[in-house]
């Protein structure tokens, strides 16, 4: 699936994205670095999922949350390839509301 079609499930209706920085971007490479905060689980916990239903995890997980580094390659405008290195932390909350 592209990137489109997998946010067009709705699978991460339950997730936010907060301070993200992307202090590399080589448009001659396709190459863009982002940092970010992944919250997950911090809107709800399940998700209406198209044409699957509702989507849980297996038990109670509570929101949690992962600071993470990303490489994107881009080729013709589209994302081809990322690679990610990331920590989970209990749910932290540095600025704004989800």
């Amino acid at each position: 699936m592209s990137c489109r079609d997998q946010f067009n499930t709705h699978i991460w209706d339950t997730d936010s994205v907060t301070d993200r920085r992307y202090p590399v971007v080589d448009e001659e490479r396709g190459i863009v670095v982002a940092f970010g905060m992944y919250h997950q689980y911090i809107k709800a916990s399940c998700a209406n999922v198209v044409d699957v239903g509702t989507v849980c995890p297996p038990v109670n997980t509570a929101p949690y949350t992962l600071v993470m580094a990303e490489a994107f390659k881009v080729r013709a405008g589209r994302i081809e390839e990322v690679e990610s290195i990331f920590t989970p932390l209990p749910n932290i909350r540095l600025r704004g509301v989800w």
